[in-house]
């Protein structure tokens, strides 16, 4: 490998290079839930928080907007919304909630997104 071909291999990954469905599968392998209830109109406890988690994720850090986040979940917009401002706010009181999110974002080596994530709490 030549001198000015390094730096392009050795970049980290743009947000736009990264695919949800890589995100997705993630977030289901560390709550330990299946994809499909994931995905249903479940509303249960066990299964809110993770598809929080990627409400956050997919609008909040990877900027793809909130619309387009609901189509993919069959949700409203305004749920999105809602879910993410969740997630952003118990990250700020909850280490557990934090480190998990974290986890996930730094499971596959997603860029940079854990540099707004205060760890110092």
């Amino acid at each position: 490998m030549n001198y000015w071909a390094a730096p392009a291999v050795l970049s980290k990954k743009q947000p736009n290079d990264v695919k949800t469905d890589n995100i997705i599968a993630d977030v289901c392998e560390v709550y330990g839930i299946e994809l499909a209830d994931l995905m249903s109109k479940a509303r249960h406890r066990i299964l809110v928080e993770p598809r929080q988690v990627l409400f956050y994720i997919l609008h909040k850090k990877l900027n793809i907007p909130c619309v387009k986040v609901a189509k993919m979940f069959n949700k409203n917009h305004a749920t999105v919304l809602h879910g993410a401002n969740n997630i952003k706010t118990f990250m700020e009181n909850e280490k557990d909630l934090r480190e998990r999110v974290t986890g996930v974002l730094l499971r596959n080596d997603y860029f940079g997104l854990t540099n707004n994530i205060e760890t110092s709490k």
